[in-house]
């Protein structure tokens, strides 16, 4: 009797273990073909992104030039006689890094007049507006 059971247990034990055998092997298959779709997925993203930041060094150093062009162009004319247009002209060749000397010798204009254009916008620029009481008010 002993013997049957042992027949009727290793004879159980065959089909399960050939669906084991089965189930790990697709199982194995599965696994590699969804590492080998995200190694292609990994490989288009290096690509977009490296794409993506060449586009964005392209741009951002082409950025100054044409910042200076329209403020060239905001300009009308290459006359200086209006307070508007030495104004820009006074500004733009400041931020270019000219000294306030050669700015005022190159349109003249007396140098306290380019300095005070000069002192003026880097003044506006650090006077922030400081909220009291919910309101924003300028201190001197």
């Amino acid at each position: 009797m002993l013997e049957w059971t042992i027949i009727i247990g290793i004879s159980a034990a065959v089909p399960l273990a050939a669906a084991h055998w089965i189930f790990q092997r697709r199982w194995a298959v599965r696994v590699a073909c969804l590492e080998k779709d995200l190694r292609r997925f990994s490989d288009a993203m290096v690509q977009m992104a490296d794409l993506q930041l060449r586009a964005h060094r392209k741009v951002s150093t082409n950025l100054g030039s044409v910042e200076e062009r329209l403020l060239d162009l905001a300009v009308p004319g290459g006359d200086s006689r209006m307070p508007l247009e030495r104004r820009h002209r006074v500004l733009s060749m400041a931020g270019k890094g000219v000294a306030v000397e050669d700015i005022a010798r190159k349109l003249n204009l007396p140098r306290g007049e380019a300095e005070l254009i000069v002192n003026l916008r880097r003044y506006a620029a650090d006077v922030r507006p400081q909220k009291v009481n919910g309101e924003a008010r300028r201190h001197v």
